[in-house]
């Protein structure tokens, strides 16, 4: 496949206008070789909006092989170096924008990690717990997604890195100069979207943690590292107190009771949640808990649960993990009951969550069409774009499940 098609191919999907525009710089080139007038490559060059095009190429010092060579040659250069520049002004700008995003849900969730393994020490919990876990889930699936995305970032910066270099090729091939390998090392390289010790870094710090991840839905125990790291810090190395498995305690008791249907034992484990929920912290944990056993509870039990608690369920809650409202879990199951429960209680139906989805793209992606028509009826929007630039339709479309957005 020629270069052309493939960097078009290879794309990550909404970020297209973000890549080399490697068609606009051949087109530039083939008007060289084909001794078209000068003009047409300024055109190209050169947006309507953007100033005159400068005479002089935009070259670092020591590109002055072609000095000698006539002015329309000249301004060929300058049309295709001055191209070449934005674009990598253009590149360079949105991945340093990208890194950024990457680098502040990275120190999120590290937090969030902390945070959950002082409520819930990792090895206190046993091999089923493990895979259940409501909050441990949720920090997993954060670092999963931005596994994917840090993968996503690095194939741009690899395919740009191949266009710039077949590019100058193609240039010095057609132009019969020598500007390649300079150009690349004094301008290409040195910019901080082809540096990738940072993006490398980020890389295998998430990879370590999902390998400690794993190790934990599997049943391995952990170990505290023996030095201070960046992963969990100080509040892993200290002494695991009795307070810190409460948490733990609560879900599994709540699952177990859900599961026997023992109405009894759950009234007692909801009693017991009242007191661990006094704090702003312990409360937000414990909503947590109660709603991932009320998604998961038969109707009866779910209503049981509702009731039973000393003060009124917080359907206003929003997950302080992945930004997922009440709203957002019932749909992602298909829950139309516990749909009609939260538009009730005044969720924010078009709230999105830390990856830019409603609730509408959850149902539509699970395939849950009578949610979607509720939901569609309360007016989400439909072609809403997420972090990834999929709307509920194109998740539909995805998964085979066309006719589940209702649209």
């Amino acid at each position: 496949m020629k270069f052309g098609k493939q960097i078009q191919a290879d794309q990550v999907p909404g970020w297209s206008k973000y890549y080399l525009d490697y068609k606009s710089l051949k087109k530039i080139i083939s008007s060289l070789e084909a001794n078209r007038p000068v003009s047409e490559a300024a055109a190209i060059a050169v947006e309507p909006s953007t100033a005159e095009l400068p005479r002089m190429p935009f070259l670092p010092p020591g590109l002055g092989q072609d000095d000698e060579r006539g002015r329309e040659f000249q301004a060929y250069k300058a049309a295709f170096f001055f191209k070449l520049e934005r674009e990598l002004e253009k590149i360079n700008a949105f991945y340093l924008e990208k890194e950024a995003e990457l680098k502040l849900r990275l120190e999120t969730l590290l937090s969030k990690r902390r945070a959950a393994a002082s409520r819930v020490p990792p090895d206190s919990l046993d091999d089923y717990s493990a895979k259940d876990h409501v909050e441990w889930n949720a920090v997993s699936e954060g670092f999963h997604l931005l596994e994917r995305d840090l993968g996503k970032l690095q194939q741009f910066v690899e395919i740009n890195a191949t266009g710039f270099r077949k590019i100058l090729k193609k240039w010095d091939k057609r132009s019969r100069s020598s500007t390649k390998e300079l150009y690349l090392a004094r301008q290409v390289e040195v910019q901080p979207v082809f540096n990738r010790q940072l993006i490398s870094e980020l890389a295998d710090t998430v990879a370590a943690c999902l390998l400690d991840l794993t190790d934990l839905s599997v049943g391995v125990k952990y170990e505290a590292p023996a030095t201070e790291d960046a992963l969990f810090g100080h509040q892993l190395q200290g002494d695991v107190t009795a307070q810190l498995s409460l948490f733990n305690d609560l879900e599994s008791n709540v699952r177990k009771a859900v599961e026997h249907n023992d109405t009894g034992a759950l009234r007692d484990v909801l009693r017991y949640s009242d007191s661990l929920s006094q704090s702003s912290d312990g409360f937000t944990h414990v909503t947590r808990i109660l709603w991932k056993a009320i998604i998961d509870a038969p109707a009866d039990l779910a209503d049981f649960i509702l009731a039973s608690t000393s003060r009124p369920f917080d359907y206003s809650f929003i997950d302080d993990i992945n930004g997922r409202t009440c709203l957002h879990e019932a749909a992602r199951v298909g829950a139309l009951r516990l749909v009609d429960l939260c538009l009730q209680n005044k969720v924010q139906r078009d709230k999105v969550d830390v990856y830019g989805r409603s609730p509408l793209h959850y149902a539509a992606m699970n395939g849950h069409s009578a949610v979607c028509q509720r939901l569609i009826e309360e007016g989400l929007a439909a072609e809403a774009l997420d972090l990834d630039n999929c709307t509920p339709m194109i998740y539909a479309t995805l998964r085979g499940r066309r006719s589940s957005t209702a649209i």
